[in-house]
């Protein structure tokens, strides 16, 4: 039995048609040594395995010849099924394969092709993510979540893990346990940028919806991933004057970043926040915080001063 072999890289169609010839004229060679008389005692010049192999990658090219050049992956699906049924193991044909049930909705087919490349490479984020995600395109959000939590028992420091359970959480209308997938991913990763847009973007959705708590929520976990992100820290500052938590409030102020606590541009948005929740004594001190750094009264800004004093 041969070594395992590799499916090499092929970024174009000539080469792709180049490695048929040489396929060819290579099984003619074997044919030809086979057929000889006096190669009756000898060895194959191909193992079993590597003839496989070879087979898998003739059909692997033949489809990239089928695609054409508007690279439709379904005219390409009879001879990437012949690839993968000799190499199923083999990435490259996993993928286009997989690509080509998605475009055909095909999707017990795409749901074996992606199952059985997580099995050969259990470690690899970008496969058990495709195939935790049409899980849960397909409503299966148990198995979407059972896929995702795997992407976070392996990959703790990633984010895809925590940001597809937070997606199939919501769109199974748990939202606690999204958040709580959030929060826990915003302590966890190494690339919470994910985490915190889709935080921000849930927490736009509870301002608009004049659900403080959700918006409170998933501020605060912005700012747990971005801590000098303004716009965070005034859409906290706005879910707390909405619901009227002071305490809140106090801890914010308190806990602002030392480049926004003498900034006149952000103080006098801060005011803004603080005048169009009412708290007019709290406006006052902002306003005042401005014209202390401007050296004089707030002129030409919509009349907002004088509707403090």
């Amino acid at each position: 039995m041969g070594a395992a072999v590799s499916l090499p890289a092929i970024s174009t169609r000539a080469a792709a048609t180049a490695v048929v010839l040489v396929l060819v004229v290579g099984r003619a060679a074997v044919a030809a040594d086979e057929w000889h008389p006096r190669a009756t005692n000898a060895k194959p010049a191909l193992s079993p395995s590597e003839i496989m192999f070879a087979d898998a990658l003739a059909h692997y090219c033949s489809a990239l010849l089928a695609e054409g050049p508007d690279g439709i992956p379904v005219k390409s699906l009879p001879h990437l099924e012949d690839a993968f049924r000799l190499n199923p193991g083999q990435f490259d044909i996993t993928i286009r394969l997989a690509g080509g049930y998605q475009v055909a909705n095909r999707t017990n087919d795409l749901l074996h092709v992606l199952q059985t490349g997580c099995d050969r490479y259990p470690d690899n984020v970008g496969l058990r993510y495709y195939l935790a995600s049409v899980y849960q395109t397909i409503g299966q959000y148990d198995k979407a979540l059972a896929e995702y939590g795997t992407l976070v028992k392996r990959h703790p420091r990633n984010g895809a893990g925590y940001f597809g359970e937070a997606q199939a959480y919501m769109a199974a209308k748990d939202e606690s346990s999204a958040l709580a997938s959030l929060e826990k991913g915003i302590g966890a990763v190494t690339n919470a940028e994910g985490l915190v847009a889709m935080s921000r973007q849930l927490g736009i959705a509870g301002l608009a919806g004049r659900n403080w708590d959700r918006a409170i929520k998933c501020f605060t976990i912005v700012r747990a991933g971005s801590p000098d992100d303004a716009s965070g820290i005034l859409n906290l500052l706005e879910a707390y004057l909405r619901k009227g938590d002071k305490q809140g409030i106090a801890a914010l102020m308190r806990d602002l970043p030392e480049k926004y606590r003498d900034n006149a541009r952000f103080s006098y948005v801060v005011a803004r926040h603080f005048l169009g929740a009412g708290n007019f004594q709290e406006a006052v001190e902002y306003f005042e915080k401005v014209e202390k750094k401007q050296g004089g009264p707030l002129r030409g800004r919509d009349g907002l001063r004088d509707s403090v004093y």
